[in-house]
């Protein structure tokens, strides 16, 4: 709410008139940079399923969305390809912005849609692959429990893992879980 009446008073300041059109076509692009962001911290979220840290992840990302503040002819021909393609920082920061200016081309939000759907189907696709590799603690111990008698079992847990997983297991065995 607070970024929509920014936009608003910036429009008022530099005197920018919006028609139906480009309020269209700037609602479509936010919409597009959006999605693009939300399939980056999806992709990254989903390697939690092997990673238990990707913290570095999430703050090499965010120093990469710092670098769209900036427009992209200062940047070398292969930094604005890899900010075009690899990391999509032009279509989250810079088309929005020419839609606003009007200097984009429609070829260019077109660009912007079929890479949000790009984004959007490679994420899902992603999310789906690594659920095959998901286990949970709680449904192996339920799982693997019935195939062992109980003391032994539990003796075995004791002498060769350590201590708190043997506590755990006895504690869900008296909550009946």
């Amino acid at each position: 709410l607070l970024g929509i009446i920014v936009l608003i008073y910036c429009f008022y300041i530099n005197n920018i008139s919006l028609t139906v059109n480009s309020l269209f076509l700037l609602i479509l692009t936010i919409g597009c940079s959006i999605s693009i962001l939300y399939s980056l911290w999806f992709l990254i979220s989903t390697t939690t399923i092997w990673f238990v840290k990707t913290w570095n992840a999430t703050e090499v990302l965010r120093s990469f969305l710092y670098v769209g503040r900036f427009p992209l002819n200062s940047f070398s021909f292969p930094l604005r390809v890899f900010f075009s393609t690899v990391i999509p920082i032009t279509f989250i920061t810079a088309i929005p912005s020419e839609v606003i200016l009007g200097l984009s081309t429609f070829w260019k939000i077109i660009l912007e849609v079929l890479v949000s759907l790009i984004f959007l189907t490679s994420s899902r696709r992603f999310w789906i692959f690594a659920l095959r590799f998901y286990s949970s603690a709680s449904s192996w111990i339920k799982s693997s429990w019935y195939s062992f008698t109980k003391v032994p079992y539990l003796l075995f847990i004791l002498l060769f893992n350590n201590t708190s997983y043997f506590f755990e297991i006895i504690c869900r065995l008296f909550n009946n879980n």
